[in-house]
């Protein structure tokens, strides 16, 4: 009896370690592909901002340098003393994180992280990538026709204006909701042909 005890808890051990390994086996991109279309693209729109905002803080810091590393107009004000050494080790601490934050932003695609390879993988569906050109269209569509100046006094010569714009508006709506389509297509290509380049590779390889 104590056998078979013990028999069936190592049964159901085996099949608690084997659930547990197969959910630790899930790639990124299958994790991905579990979420639901809108959650997919909530958290695009969530990194996407971040992204925006590392790239905006790469650009800053590399104007900074510009002045740091690259003139004599901070240097020239350090006076010979012990300070010349922390400005030294200041320098180039800023010139080694301007280099390894475009390497971060392009590093493995991981919903913890905010970068671009992850922003790819989340938008590199025909789901996404329609959700977000119907969202543009939508805009455009329920947009108010606003105010007609010079308006006619004539209800239906009015209501033909009104027609116009709102027509106009689709139009618009269309226009813009194709441009995302191409465009999203094109940066997803794009990325994934520099992910797939021998020199990001090399990148990626060598020691940090």
């Amino acid at each position: 009896m104590a056998r078979q005890l013990i028999k069936g808890r190592k049964v159901s051990n085996d099949k608690k370690s084997q659930k547990t390994g197969s959910r630790r086996k899930l790639s990124v991109k299958q994790k991905i592909a579990q979420l639901p279309i809108p959650d997919r693209i909530s958290t695009a729109k969530r990194i996407v901002e971040r992204v925006v905002d590392h790239l905006l803080y790469v650009l800053e810091l590399h104007e900074d340098n510009a002045i740091v590393l690259y003139s004599q107009t901070l240097s020239s004000q350090i006076p010979t003393s012990h300070a010349a050494n922390a400005f030294i080790v200041c320098r180039n601490g800023l010139h080694q994180f301007e280099i390894v934050r475009p390497c971060a932003l392009w590093d493995s695609a991981d919903l913890q992280k905010e970068n671009i390879p992850t922003l790819i993988e989340l938008t590199d569906h025909p789901d996404v990538i329609e959700t977000l050109a119907q969202e543009t269209l939508a805009y455009h569509v329920n947009q108010a026709v606003g105010r007609v100046f010079n308006a006619t006094e004539d209800a239906d010569i009015h209501e033909f204006v009104l027609e116009a714009h709102r027509l106009d508006n689709i139009e618009q709506g269309e226009q813009n909701a194709q441009r995302v389509r191409d465009d999203l297509r094109q940066a997803v290509s794009d990325s994934r042909a520099i992910l797939a380049s021998s020199k990001h590779t090399s990148i990626n390889e060598s020691p940090r």
